[in-house]
């Protein structure tokens, strides 16, 4: 069996789904590899994670449309939310302004952070005055950074936008694959993409691939929506001929809670029940932003329960005894905000019960500042590449961005390819003519 297509997009957690669906829209016969399944044992809540949606003036329809054709987005009246030591900052509230001065942060930063001062303005600022530009950055990016080097790496979250989170669900991403097939995406059932076809030093030809038989997916283009680390878990063949230096470990990891929340007999749960979809909790705005000092919670379903995430290393991302001692310390500083409530870890992240042959890589992988984006994959001429090693953020804004390029790119190869066909044809016509 053999598959031919002009654009393969071998895609995971739903990475490639817009970008194949724009290719099939302006005519590219495009064809969309789910690997998700391949990946290891993953909630759908994993899939989400923890950075929500800020809708800005620079996504397109069709890429909003991409979000809302899945799993519901509700939008969070409060905006993005953080809970400090000194009370809730709500992003959309009136007397935001007001709030961010009474905290100190500086005019500079906020122009920052309405994209009206630079990168370079608000380093000469001091910390106390500028972090949440810092933060900005930190919070989403794929790249770790020292807090006062927070606006060197990654990009801007638009934290003043208009904000949504989404309670994702197997059933919404499926729903999203027939959305794709929709727009003419083709979307075989895979259960397995093993080796990788070569058509010379500098160009892939086709991977090998198990539907209902062995087979080959062949295509003139293609997209890698997988990090190194992926590709080695989803086939060790694979990763040796598109990584051949060897997978980019992570110096980080986000891991993910289930806490329930219960006010004490006699005690009023108000202050519970009036917290926002998503809110960010930060113990102290002076010290390193990882482990329980920034904890991300987001409702999960219920009044009551919220999921936790947290940054820890990667390389404790498997040892049980630190999860749980990194779960007390959460308790410990929800209780802080919250005295009168009985707050307990309904489920500990799946990394404390399963082992990595079963979970598979990070889901949301945070590199060393000396990411060797460039160098770590092989420079083929017909691939292009899409996952978190090459990603400014993990917003949706800083995915689509990149997959703007890719389609660009594409659609400009695909249009020269037509464009040579017709006078080809053409060329083709007049000799027949003058026969």
């Amino acid at each position: 069996m053999e598959i031919k297509t002009q654009v393969a997009v071998i895609s995971v957690f739903g990475r490639g789904h817009w970008l194949a669906s724009e290719l099939a829209r302006a005519g590219v016969s495009t064809t969309l590899l789910d690997v998700s399944a391949q990946m290891g044992i993953w909630a759908p809540e994993d899939w989400e994670g923890p950075f929500g949606l800020f809708q800005t003036e620079n996504m397109l329809a069709t890429q909003m449309e991409r979000i809302s054709e899945e799993d519901s987005a509700l939008r969070v009246p409060q905006g993005l939310t953080f809970w400090l030591a000194s009370g809730p900052v709500e992003m959309k509230g009136p007397t935001i302004k007001h709030r961010l001065e009474a905290l100190g942060i500086s005019e500079k930063t906020l122009k920052y952070l309405t994209g009206n001062a630079s990168p370079q303005e608000v380093q000469k600022e001091n910390f106390e005055n500028s972090w949440l530009a810092h933060f900005s950055h930190h919070w989403t990016s794929p790249q770790a950074a020292l807090n006062p080097e927070g606006v060197t790496v990654g990009q801007r979250t638009p934290f003043f936008s208009n904000f949504f989170v989404r309670q994702a669900t197997r059933s919404g991403f499926e729903k999203n694959l027939r959305w794709c097939e929709a727009q003419k995406v083709q979307t075989p059932k895979v259960s397995k993409v093993g080796g990788v076809a070569l058509k010379d030093s500098s160009n892939v030809d086709g991977f090998e691939i198990t539907t209902d038989n062995t087979g080959l997916l062949k295509a003139e283009q293609f997209v890698w929506c997988l990090t190194s680390e992926e590709s080695q878990f989803l086939s060790p063949e694979i990763s040796k001929r598109l990584f051949p230096r060897g997978s980019q470990e992570s110096q980080w990891t986000w891991i993910r809670y289930r806490l329930r929340f219960k006010g004490l007999s006699g005690t009023s749960s108000v202050v519970k029940d009036q917290l926002p979809l998503h809110l960010i909790v930060i113990g102290d705005e002076s010290l390193p932003w990882t482990h329980e000092n920034v904890l991300v919670l987001q409702r999960a379903g219920s009044h009551d329960v919220f999921d936790g995430w947290i940054r820890i290393p990667t390389e404790q991302r498997f040892q049980k005894q630190y999860i749980q001692d990194r779960g007390e310390k959460v308790i410990k500083l929800m209780m802080s905000r919250l005295p009168d409530h009985e707050i307990v870890i309904q489920e500990y992240p799946q990394e404390s019960s399963y082992t990595y042959e079963q979970v598979g890589p990070p889901r949301f992988p945070v590199y060393s500042r000396s990411l060797d984006r460039e160098l770590r994959a092989k420079n083929f001429s017909n691939v292009y590449w899409n996952n978190p090693e090459v990603w400014k953020a993990y917003t949706w804004e800083a995915q689509f961005e990149n997959q703007s390029g890719i389609v660009n790119e594409l659609k400009s190869w695909w249009k020269k390819k037509e464009e040579l066909r017709i006078k080809r044809e053409q060329k083709e016509a007049m000799k027949r003519k003058e026969t």
